[in-house]
């Protein structure tokens, strides 16, 4: 069985990568796959490099839009694909060449609507040393829509990025019906995390770095340790993931992502106050909405006695 695999591949002045990005899904050993790449308006090659790949493989759609941002180019291949599963690539990346493979095999044997593989960070010096081999054996985990959720919230780093990021991960289609990532944002994959838990009774957890990440100074992620405005979306997606989980009565949860946002106020509160943001804009607004939401804790009884305390503490020693 071989149903159609949609890969969606956004693309902004990649020029230099972008082939390898497409080369390396071309290589996949699953042999069912459309690849939808939607050109954000790059102002380099990689427009006329997406229209030869078109012209030469039947299987390659493009589509050229306005810079929009990489939320609108996956919501516009997520509009037209076609595939009964989706996956995701960005297109300073690579796949293994049988991460689709391992992944719908995990999947479909055992009846999950998504499956999660690992990332393989990589730069210009050790990107010919990449691990191809993957003669050894490895092992696939099942886990629930609430193991999910664990994962982002736990300490660790491996877990957390195979929660938030959907470029790891092969989708069921049912799993985008009606959630599309938020235009105009940053970490548009956290703003998206909790709603697609609610659609996944189970997943595979595949212990295998199948998905090679590319880490350059001008990426988003290369960017993601100097502040600026964009990275109080952060702030949005939290602030919405706290709400959602109170509206649906997920204590445990509620709790967590309370601790989360109040937990992201404060480091992004210390980290504005050392920037060259506008101070004396933005850190009364930051420590009013703190003060709300602890508020809020205290109130509805979101804590135990004990995190209050260590809330407020911590609290103190920030503002």
């Amino acid at each position: 069985m071989n149903p159609l695999i949609s890969v969606i591949i956004p693309v902004y002045n990649t020029e230099p990568y972008v082939r390898k990005a497409i080369d390396s899904v071309l290589k996949q050993t699953y042999d069912n796959i459309e690849i939808i790449c939607v050109d954000d308006g790059s102002t380099d090659n990689s427009p006329h490099i997406l229209d030869e790949f078109a012209a030469n493989y039947d299987n390659i759609k493009v589509i050229h839009t306005e810079n929009k941002g990489l939320s609108h180019a996956r919501n516009t291949a997520l509009d037209c694909c076609k595939g009964e599963y989706i996956a995701f690539l960005d297109s300073d990346d690579m796949y293994h060449e049988q991460m689709l493979k391992i992944l719908f095999d995990a999947l479909y044997k055992n009846n999950c609507d998504m499956a999660a593989c690992n990332v393989v960070n990589y730069n210009v010096e050790d990107a010919d040393q990449l691990r191809y081999d993957l003669s050894e054996k490895y092992k696939v985990s099942l886990k629930s829509n609430e193991n999910l959720m664990e994962y982002f919230y736990s300490l660790d780093k491996e877990k957390v990025q195979k929660a938030v990021l959907v470029y790891l991960k092969l989708y069921k289609r049912k799993i985008w019906e009606n959630i599309r990532f938020p235009v105009g944002r940053i970490y548009e994959d956290n703003a998206v995390l909790h709603l697609i838990s609610q659609k996944i009774d189970k997943f595979a957890d595949v212990h295998l770095g199948l998905y090679y990440r590319y880490i350059r100074e001008d990426s988003i992620i290369g960017q993601s340790t100097k502040l600026s405005i964009k990275n109080f979306d952060i702030l949005y997606n939290q602030k919405e993931r706290c709400d959602f989980y109170e509206k649906t009565n997920q204590h445990t949860f509620t709790r967590l992502a309370y601790k989360e946002y109040l937990h992201t106020l404060r480091c992004i509160y210390t980290e504005t106050k050392e920037s060259s943001l506008d101070k004396k804009v933005i850190c009364p607004q930051l420590k009013k909405e703190y003060r709300t939401y602890f508020a809020k804790v205290k109130k509805q009884k979101i804590y135990s006695k004990y995190d209050v305390i260590k809330e407020i503490v911590a609290g103190y020693l920030t503002f």
